[in-house]
């Protein structure tokens, strides 16, 4: 299972945001499964979230042209409904 999934662009996000021997070993068996299926994944660790937007967009760019992500509109989280410029 992964945390979350862009449909759009064909990309699944994991945060690894636990630690611990087993945690460690699970997460090498999905990353692994995640090469062999030839899937795009960007792995989120807990340093990153620092500077989230940053790191994020640098992940990002590695799959999509960053220029066609800026361009979509976007949305409040809670309710789903288009944000205006304000919010750009």
């Amino acid at each position: 299972m992964y945390d979350w999934y862009l449909s759009e662009f064909d990309i699944y996000i994991e945060y690894w945001g636990y630690f611990g021997k087993d945690y460690m070993e699970r997460k090498e068996k999905k990353i692994d499964l995640y090469e062999k299926g030839k899937l795009k994944l960007i792995s989120i660790e807990d340093i990153m979230l620092e500077d989230i937007y940053d790191h994020l967009e640098e992940k990002l760019k590695e799959f999509i042209p960053i220029e066609q992500i800026k361009q979509r509109s976007k949305h409040c989280p809670h309710c789903g409904e288009p944000l205006d410029s304000r919010f750009s």
